[in-house]
């Protein structure tokens, strides 16, 4: 019952934050799009010349992130005495900044590839206009993507953080949304601890965690829940 407690709250969370945060997120993807394929038709080279996503998604994602895990510890009462707000988000930005570039890069990546492979003997207007449907879609599929992996990595960095206090014992619990699209492995994963510094079975730090393999983390709808003790 708890479990599926914190999976609605999360679902509420990302709901909330999707109507906030994805049409920035997709305007920003859409514009790169136009970038990519005009350059890939002047130039024939497929690659992204000018890129206006990467520093925009970037504060986009740092906003959520924070948000996402300061509420989430806030409504469980765990942020330690002595640690403001403001100094728990500049850590965060400090410790996430290693592991961002390559999160943004792959969202970029996926778009350039997704893009040049699209057609070839196309004009730009053509392109855009025939795939203006898809490119939607897709752009959709990225933002959502980018506010899942916001909110986990959110609760990751900040459990390490809170780990840090000698008096506090942190578990970190996978948690899946179980239907016919959970993966067989996640299925497995659903309600197992782990702590910070340690992985769980499947090699993830957490769910959506940028540093895992594509078949373990596109699509994935799975949630950190962290939980605190106090000795």
């Amino acid at each position: 019952m708890e479990i599926v407690k914190e999976i609605d709250m999360f679902s509420q969370q990302e709901a909330t934050y999707y109507r906030q945060y994805a049409p920035k997120i997709q305007a920003a993807l859409l514009r790169d799009a136009q970038a990519i394929v005009s350059h890939f038709k002047r130039t024939g080279r497929a690659e992204l010349y000018q890129t206006y996503t990467k520093p925009v998604l970037r504060n986009l994602y740092m906003d959520i992130m924070g948000n996402a895990s300061l509420n989430d510890f806030k409504r469980k009462d765990t942020i330690p005495e002595g640690l403001s707000e403001d100094e728990i988000l500049l850590w965060l930005m400090e410790n996430k900044e290693g592991q961002f570039q390559d999160s943004i890069d792959t969202f970029v990546s996926r778009l350039a590839k997704y893009l040049l492979s699209a057609s070839a003997g196309l004009t730009i207007a053509e392109l855009l206009g025939n795939y203006r449907g898809v490119i939607n879609n897709y752009t959709q599929y990225l933002a959502e993507n980018a506010i899942v992996e916001a909110m986990n990595s959110g609760n990751f960095l900040l459990a390490q953080k809170i780990a840090d206090n000698s008096n506090i014992i942190v578990s970190l619990q996978w948690i899946s949304v179980i239907d016919k699209a959970t993966r067989a492995n996640h299925r497995r994963l659903n309600g197992m601890f782990t702590s910070p510094g340690e992985p769980f079975l499947n090699g993830l730090r957490y769910p959506h965690d940028p540093q895992g393999e594509a078949s373990e983390v596109v699509n994935c709808r799975c949630r950190l829940e962290v939980t605190i003790e106090r000795i």
